[in-house]
């Protein structure tokens, strides 16, 4: 439902947004260069750093392996006219090579691109949502479902967290305090307001009813269908691609791994 689904929605943004100032404050305060493990260990110890170490492993490897299935997916969708022939799995295998071959070329390079694609990404999110809303329908809106209210939280937070480019933002603008602010809890308001607008477009053209992407391309005009697919392939891309920068270099400074094998972790990673 619109209600419940947007107050879940602003409460989930609220706690990212929290996270995201609050550990920001750690990176701005303590000069050395660290990652996630290397600032738990200063701060919580020996304790800190291993549970750090292996959940953070684990959630690294868990959301690469998602994108990687969602990009050959979204990859397999937006090519199906012109290669109908190729299997998923090729298609992830060029999405996960891809992203590896872009990590090789260093934090700015990689922030280029990310630059790029994230705003072809608000550009395409943003039509497919001025599209969708048109089938806005008030008796859709009102219909709510509070005991459902939790069941889209993981959803609602995957899609919200930034935690792992934070230290890359703010090395970027050299560790300039207000700088740093600003462009992470910009941000991540914005990333909030236009995945909010987007879940409730095609919400709204879904007709309530929950659908795979393939099935989603049915919800546009034939002309932008591909909207759909290209909108997954560049959120699941910049995603993957700083999640790869952030292991990278989190290799180097937490674990003392030497820039070459951090490099071919990485990239088998």
């Amino acid at each position: 439902g619109l209600l419940p689904g947007t107050l879940l929605f602003l409460c989930v943004a609220g706690i990212v947004l929290a996270t995201h100032v609050l550990y920001l404050e750690i990176t701005l305060a303590v000069k050395k260069r660290m990652r996630l493990v290397g600032y738990a260990k200063q701060e919580l110890g020996v304790v800190g750093y291993w549970i750090s170490a292996w959940t953070y492993t684990f959630h690294i490897i868990g959301a690469n392996l998602a994108y990687v299935m969602l990009g050959g997916g979204f990859l397999a969708l937006l090519f199906a006219q012109l290669l109908p022939s190729w299997p998923t799995f090729a298609w992830q295998l060029i999405f996960w090579a891809s992203g590896a071959c872009l990590v090789m070329g260093g934090l700015r390079f990689v922030a280029k691109i990310e630059s790029l694609a994230t705003w072809l990404l608000v550009g395409a999110m943003m039509l497919v949502a001025f599209v969708t809303l048109q089938s806005f329908d008030v008796s859709r809106a009102v219909i709510v479902h509070w005991p459902k209210f939790f069941f889209p939280f993981g959803a609602f937070l995957f899609s919200l967290s930034g935690f792992t480019v934070i230290n890359e933002v703010s090395e970027l603008v050299g560790r300039r305090r207000d700088a740093a602010m600003t462009a992470v809890v910009g941000g991540t308001l914005l990333a909030a307001l236009v995945s909010w607008l987007f879940g409730v477009g095609l919400a709204f053209a879904a007709g309530g009813s929950s659908r795979l992407p393939d099935a989603l391309l049915g919800l546009l005009p034939t002309p932008i269908a591909w909207l759909i697919p290209l909108v997954g392939f560049l959120a699941v891309m910049t995603s993957f691609i700083m999640i790869a920068e952030d292991i990278e270099t989190g290799l180097q400074l937490d674990f003392g791994v030497s820039k070459k094998m951090s490099l071919i972790v990485t990239v088998l990673a």
